[in-house]
């Protein structure tokens, strides 16, 4: 069953900031999880929620962590998150001060997992996220569009994305799962 997530503009606005404060402060310091919390605007964020952040440098991806299943506030999820995509992501170098100018933020705040079969999958609202053993990926529901992909090609992707061969997607084994997401990005 999908959830839709119902975030005020003024919560993405306060969401962006709390990216772009966590992410300086690993430089200048002054800004904490703890301040993020009091500052709080909306109770919203205050509810256990998944979510990705997302880095672009001059539109290309700098980095972008997150996750599904999240047991702590929205507020903190993203600020961790915003971390993490700045200076976890192990396809990137971390993020440098001279670069923080250039770098534009989006956040993806994600609806609950649901089965979906892929017949049942919309390009463009759903995010998919396949599990087959030990194996996993994931993309944002923005991937495919931005990607130009039609639906074989957005499966097909995961499948490779999971380091899995095309079409593993349907194997018995398999788990396939949709969410939507709530994407905004810094203006």
């Amino acid at each position: 069953m999908e959830k839709e997530t119902a975030l005020s503009v003024e919560d993405k606005a306060f969401l962006i900031k709390v990216v772009r404060k966590a992410i300086s402060s690993k430089f200048a310091g002054g800004y904490s999880k703890k301040e993020a919390r009091s500052s709080v605007i909306s109770e919203k964020l205050n509810a256990p929620c998944g979510v990705f952040v997302t880095l672009k440098k001059h539109g290309d991806l700098r980095g972008c962590i997150g996750n599904f299943r999240s047991q702590t506030p929205l507020i903190d999820n993203i600020y961790n998150m915003a971390l993490a995509a700045a200076f976890e992501d192990n396809r990137f170098e971390p993020v440098t001060e001279d670069e923080l100018s250039d770098i534009q933020i989006e956040i993806s705040v994600l609806s609950e997992l649901f089965p979906v079969k892929p017949d049942e999958i919309e390009i463009g609202k759903h995010g998919l996220y396949l599990t087959f053993r030990h194996f996993g990926g994931v993309f944002l529901p923005q991937v495919p569009v931005e990607w130009g992909w039609d639906l074989q090609e957005y499966l097909d992707e995961l499948c490779l994305k999971a380091h899995l061969p095309p079409g593993t997607h349907l194997h018995k084994e398999a788990v396939l799962e949709a969410f939507t997401a709530d994407v905004f990005h810094e203006e």
